[in-house]
C-alpha cells in the first residue's frame, strides 16, 4: 500500500487545508505546463494527484487510515506473540520436572530396600547356634575329679 501521507510530506494529524496547499506547491513543482525551471517529473505527478484524491475527501481519507492500520498491525511483530507462550511452556516444564524429580524422591524413600536393589534378594536368615555338650569325662578325669573331691 502507498504511503500517500509520505508522498505529500504530511503528517497523519494534517488538515484538509494543509493537504490543499501542500497538493497546489508539489503540483506546482512537477506538472510540466506549471514547472518554472522547466523541472517536471510526470511519474511524480500522477502519485501527487493519486494521494491527494485519497486525502481530500475525509470518508476517503478515513477508509485510507484504517486500511493502512489494519495492515500495520498485521505485519507488526510483536515480541509478546512470542515471549507469552514460550515462557508458559517454560514454566509448565520446569514445574512437571521439579513434580517429576519429587515423586521419584518419596517413591525410593517408601520403597524397602530390597525393591531397590538389582540383585534378587534372599530372605534373611537368622544363623542357627549350635548347642555343644561337654563331653562326658573320660575315667582318668573322673577318678582326678572324685580325688579332688575328697
Amino acid at each position: 500500500m502507498k504511503d500517500y501521507y509520505r508522498i505529500l510530506g504530511l503528517k497523519e494529524t494534517a488538515t484538509a487545508e494543509e493537504i490543499h496547499r501542500r497538493w497546489i506547491e508539489l503540483m506546482q513543482k512537477y506538472h510540466p505546463d506549471h514547472s518554472p525551471d522547466g523541472k517536471y517529473d510526470e511519474e511524480m505527478a500522477k502519485k501527487i494527484n493519486e494521494a491527494y484524491e485519497v486525502l481530500k475527501h475525509s470518508a476517503s481519507r478515513m477508509g485510507y487510515d484504517l486500511e493502512r492500520q489494519h495492515q500495520r498491525s498485521q505485519k507488526t511483530f510483536s515480541a509478546w506473540k512470542l515471549i507469552v507462550p514460550v515462557s508458559i511452556l517454560t514454566i509448565i516444564l520446569i514445574f512437571s520436572v521439579f513434580i517429576f524429580r519429587n515423586h521419584e524422591a518419596l517413591v525410593s524413600l517408601n520403597q524397602q530396600p530390597e525393591l531397590l536393589s538389582a540383585k534378587p534378594s534372599v530372605p534373611y536368615e537368622e544363623p542357627t547356634r549350635q548347642v555343644i555338650s561337654p563331653k562326658e569325662p573320660s575315667e582318668a578325669e573322673k577318678s582326678v575329679k572324685i580325688e579332688r573331691e575328697k
